[in-house]
């Protein structure tokens, strides 16, 4: 038996657009999708490290590629624990 690949989704309007409501059923057995519940900050702490990220790496910039997008994360040479604990201060 495969096991079914489980993508977790928070309740942003994309996630829970009108068009993706008919392919929902359609690939429910390939995937399970997950939805976040509403103000759930403890299940959604990456989204702090992610704000950092882009603040500190891809403000005021445009980049054509992905590729572009990682080498600038990568130039702020922050590792998810540290962008983490930067940000648990400003909560504690």
């Amino acid at each position: 038996m495969v096991p079914v690949p489980v993508l977790v989704l928070d309740i942003a309007r994309y996630h829970n657009a009108v068009l993706l409501k008919p392919l929902q059923p359609k690939y429910r057995t390939a995937r399970t999708l997950l939805f976040l519940p509403l103000n759930s900050p403890r299940l959604a702490s990456v989204e702090r490290g992610w704000k950092l990220a882009r603040r500190m790496a891809m403000r005021n910039r445009f980049f054509a590629a992905l590729d572009g997008v990682l080498r600038a994360l990568e130039k702020t040479q922050l590792g998810t624990a540290e962008i983490m604990r930067h940000k648990s201060r400003r909560y504690l």
